[in-house]
Order: C-alpha cells, then structure tokens, then sequence
C-alpha cells in the first residue's frame, strides 16, 4: 500500500532528528570548552589548568585534570601541546590544547623548573638539577636520553633549536653547551670565566649567545656582568660587560635588557622599598656598549616578557622583599618608549602576604597581561600599568599561565 505524501514527509524529519541526536555523533569525543580565546593556569592545590576565557576574563567550567601539584608551564611552537610539571609525583604531563585533556606524561628522577620543546614541537629538553642531568625526549617515539651536566638547574635553547645552553645551580662558576643536532648529544664545558652564570639570552642569529653572570646577588664575586660567547666556536667576544644585577634578559631588536638585584643597593628613587633591583638596557649592535640602568623591584629576578604597548613585564620570586600596606611588590612595569618604570604595589590581603611573580602571558588581540603573583591571576591593562577593573577568581593557588590562542 502506498503511504501518503505527508507520511514520507514525518519519517524522513524523523530520521534526521534521530541522526542530530546522536545517532551519527562519536559518543567517545573528547568534551572541550569551544572558546575561540583561552588562557591555561596550572592550579598547584586542585591538581589541574584552569580553563580562562581570555575575551572575557571568565574562568570556564572545564578543566584539564592533572597529576598532583601542577607548576611551571612551557607551551610548545605549534602550540599544539603543553608541558606541565607536576610536583606531587615528578612527572612532565603533556597537554593537548585543542583535546583540553592530558596526552602523556615523563616521569622524571626529581623536580624541574627548566624545560621546552625544540622548534620542531616534538623533543624537549628537561633539566633536572638533583639528578645532574638534562633529559632528551623524543615525545613522538617515546625514547629519552640523559645528559650528564652536574647540578644543572637552568637550560635556554637557541632560536633555531641547534644550541642549548645548560647552567649549573652551585658555584662551580661553569656553563655548559649542547648540540641537539648530534646523534647522541653531550655536555662540552665552556672554556671561558663564568661569575655564577645563571641564565642566557641568543642573538637573533643564533652566532652568539649573551651568558648573564649573576655574580655576587649568586654567592660569586665583584660585579654582575654579561659576557658575550661566540657560537659554535664557544670563545669569549671580549671581556665582560659590568651591570647592576644579572640573573635574567629578554633582547629585542638590539637592545638586551638584563634585570637582577645588586646586594644591599638602597633605593634612589622609590622610597617605599630599602632596597631595589636594577633594569640594565645595553645596544649589542656592536658588541656590548655601556648599560643604561633604571631601578626595579628587588628580588631574583627570573620573568620577563614583552607585552602590548612597549611594556616590559619584570617579575622576581624567592628573595623578593615587600613593603606592605603601600610599598613594592615583586612585579614591575617597564616602559620601553619612554624608559620609565612602575614598580607595581603588592598584592596584599588576597595573596596571604605573598608576592611572587611565577608565571605570565600576553593575550592576543588585547592590550593585557595576565601575571600569576601571590597564587592569584591577575590582569594588567598595559595601557595604565595598573590591573583592570574585572579581575579573575580562580579557586586554589595558581602558579603559571599560557595562552595558545
């Protein structure tokens, strides 16, 4: 019998409002949060990244959940991928941002603060200092390959991912230099005199390699200095150039910017702090001419990124000293037009008395910053050098911010 036209009609929504209701969908798809902004905290207390809207500022109710104790962060190239350091149990979890979910995890002999894929997004490099060795894996065959380097606690890899740099957490006064382009890489001692050297910073070309020598702010003598390596030759490019403090940099164009804290140096300038650390901005355009130094916040001083608005973010941890209730922070803001600094206020009561700066990203498209300091996220509009009136809450302590969009 032949059925009516309005009969085929209703069978036919039917079975389309069938398929919408997943009769074609994959029950097993990953459930993700759909922003096309996001920003990912590590939550040390609740073992998991926070998911951010970063348009809106909103902490979304999705979240990646983790191994215990989620820390330090890196994201890789293609940002496809981030690494995570869990301290509740050693491990370096890998994160899929487009997935939102864990993807693999190394467990590691100890703890890491040092770690980064290559520009390839599928090797990183991992320091960890009480193993005395830096950990090469391939996250695509699963192999890994130690290198021996003793108490290494820093790492810093050239632009093009050739050269890695290893620094050493004692007072050897030694660096350490790596090819990652050879079959089985090792560590070949520099053979130039170091100061504490912690931290480094490569040419845009990647021939040489501006080496900061923390000096006596690290337990060494004289003067903190920048000394200039030539790469792959390993040999001094002169002598040392002298500066208040160096334990971090940042360059940009030709102009490396070195932050550290000269001991027991009295604040000029900024009397709400006893004592001050010290931004030195150098020209490298032909060698290393003499430091232009402008007061900073104490502490050490291990952040520094460069956000809209030609503001240089400069964050310290560990030995920052805050002046409550009106005082500094461990946060300033660089102006790099104008060459002024804004040492930022502590962050008082909602921060449980602490400060340090652990983690900060810039956001795409937005004249922001956001800057884990005291446990809390908070957000600078780069504009006024100053939080914006939304703030986001989020529960727990965070410790570290990326954002891949």
């Amino acid at each position: 019998m032949r059925r009516p036209v309005w009969a085929i009609i209703l069978i036919i929504l039917a079975s389309m409002f069938a398929a919408s209701c997943g009769g074609g969908s994959n029950p097993n798809a990953p459930i993700v949060s759909n922003l096309l902004k996001r920003a990912f905290v590590s939550n040390q207390f609740s073992g998991a990244l926070d998911i951010v809207d970063a348009a809106t500022d909103t902490v979304n109710s999705r979240r990646v959940i983790l191994d215990p104790g989620p820390t330090a962060m890196s994201m890789s190239p293609d940002k496809k991928t981030v690494l995570v350091f869990t301290g509740g149990s050693n491990r370096l979890d890998v994160v899929s941002t487009a997935q939102e979910v864990q993807a693999g995890a190394l467990q590691l002999q100890d703890k890491s603060e040092s770690f980064f894929y290559l520009s390839d997004s599928k090797t990183v490099y991992v320091a960890v200092r009480n193993a005395s060795q830096v950990i090469k894996w391939d996250t695509g065959a699963g192999s890994t390959i130690g290198i021996t380097v003793p108490n290494v606690r820093w790492i810093v890899r050239s632009n093009n991912s050739q050269y890695v740099l290893a620094f050493p957490d004692d007072n050897s006064d030694k660096a350490y230099f790596i090819d990652t382009t050879a079959t089985t890489p090792v560590a070949v001692q520099i053979p130039v005199a170091f100061n504490r050297p912690v931290w480094a910073v490569f040419s845009s070309d990647d021939t040489k390699a501006y080496v900061m020598n923390c000096g006596p702010e690290c337990g060494g003598t004289g003067s903190a200095s920048v000394q200039t390596i030539n790469l792959p030759a390993l040999t001094a490019a002169g002598p040392a150039q002298p500066v208040p403090g160096a334990t971090h940099g940042l360059l940009t164009g030709t102009t490396l910017f070195v932050a550290g804290t000269p001991p027991a140096t009295a604040c000029v300038g900024n009397t709400n702090q006893p004592t001050c650390g010290s931004l030195s901005k150098l020209d490298v355009s032909a060698g290393l001419g003499a430091p232009t130094s402008y007061e900073i916040n104490n502490g050490y001083h291990d952040h520094m990124l460069l956000g809209p608005n030609n503001r240089l973010f400069i964050g310290a941890e560990f030995t920052c000293t805050v002046t409550q209730p009106n005082g500094n922070g461990c946060l300033s803001i660089f102006n790099t037009g104008s060459n002024t600094a804004t040492i930022v206020a502590p962050c008082d009561s909602e921060c449980g008395g602490l400060n340090d700066v652990t983690g900060m990203s810039a956001i795409t498209g937005r004249n922001v910053v956001y800057v884990v300091e005291g446990g809390e996220l908070h957000i600078y509009d780069t504009a006024t050098d100053a939080l914006q009136a939304r703030q986001v809450d989020t529960v727990g302590r965070s410790w570290d911010v990326v954002s891949p969009d």
